[in-house]
């Protein structure tokens, strides 16, 4: 690899560590491009199209939104996490300095995830559309009353619900908002997405896993709002960043997208691991 793209988060610490991993590549004889996730998509695009790995520095945020930036490009991904938590990032800042000699030589894993678009239709046309690797969520705004809304696989009708929210997770977003809202822990590996209702009405609309059925290519959601109380603005989120306002009768259709993210690992990725680490859940 000669060609390296670093993504980071628009703080001080971030950027410090963005030059430190500059230098440590720059001993490699690598070209570097270095850009803020926040800053000029073109500019971005630009450097993208034409690395060879991106290196995104920060937090699960910054990874979420540098994997958004990447996907299109099918550029592998190695997060380097400056964060707390840590989820999704393969590295701390030492780590990442320690294992760039390897990682440039190509003696590394690619861990392929799931990613979901989300098109919103307004009278039957499409005005929008985007792409995540956590979650869509359709949320609200404003006063403290639900929004109604129809949720359907294909043709068949899910459930009614009458909620603060919808999360709709892929397997890698399910150990974030939807776990916190009583969503399953889905396996990364695996081909289905979570739907939560947040704060349901009904105390039968429990978290249920959809996944392909017979015959179909990808999994599809269309989740119709039928109901937006006046004073509340439904949105439209992903991965908890871009927002989009939401109207009554509007229709968001969900599906399994082409593009994957192919995050970068050492080893190979050990999921259970992680969760107990990451979620205290007894012995590491």
């Amino acid at each position: 690899m000669k060609k390296v793209a670093i993504l980071v988060k628009d703080s001080r610490d971030a950027q410090k560590s963005a030059r430190r991993l500059t230098q440590a590549l720059q001993r490699f004889n690598v070209v570097v491009s270095m850009a803020k996730t926040g800053g000029d998509r073109k500019k971005i695009r630009k450097i993208l199209s034409h690395c060879q790995l991106i290196i995104a520095v920060g937090g699960d945020g910054t990874i979420l939104h540098s994997a958004r930036l990447a996907a299109p490009y099918g550029i592998p991904l190695l997060g380097v996490n400056l964060g707390r938590l840590g989820f999704l990032s393969e590295v701390d800042l030492k780590g990442a300095i320690r294992s760039l000699r390897k990682i440039l030589a190509g003696e590394y894993l690619l861990d392929p995830r799931m990613m979901i678009q989300a098109s919103v239709l307004r009278k039957g046309r499409a005005i929008t559309d985007t792409l995540a690797l956590n979650d869509v969520v359709i949320g609200k705004a404003g006063i403290s009353r639900m929004i109604r809304a129809d949720c359907y696989t294909n043709r068949n009708l899910i459930a009614t619900y009458d909620a603060d929210g919808i999360i709709v997770s892929t397997p890698t977003g399910s150990t974030g908002y939807s776990l916190s809202a009583g969503g399953p822990i889905l396996f990364p590996g695996a081909h289905h997405i979570a739907i939560t209702a947040i704060a349901p009405h009904a105390v039968g609309n429990r978290a249920i896993v959809v996944g392909r059925d017979a015959g179909e290519e990808t999994i599809e959601l269309r989740i119709i709002l039928t109901d937006v109380p006046q004073g509340v603005q439904a949105v439209l989120t992903a991965d908890g960043q871009s927002m989009i306002p939401l109207r009554k009768g509007d229709e968001v259709l969900v599906y399994e997208s082409l593009y994957k993210t192919q995050f970068v690992r050492r080893k190979p990725y050990d999921f259970m691991t992680v969760v107990r680490k990451k979620l205290g859940w007894g012995r590491r």
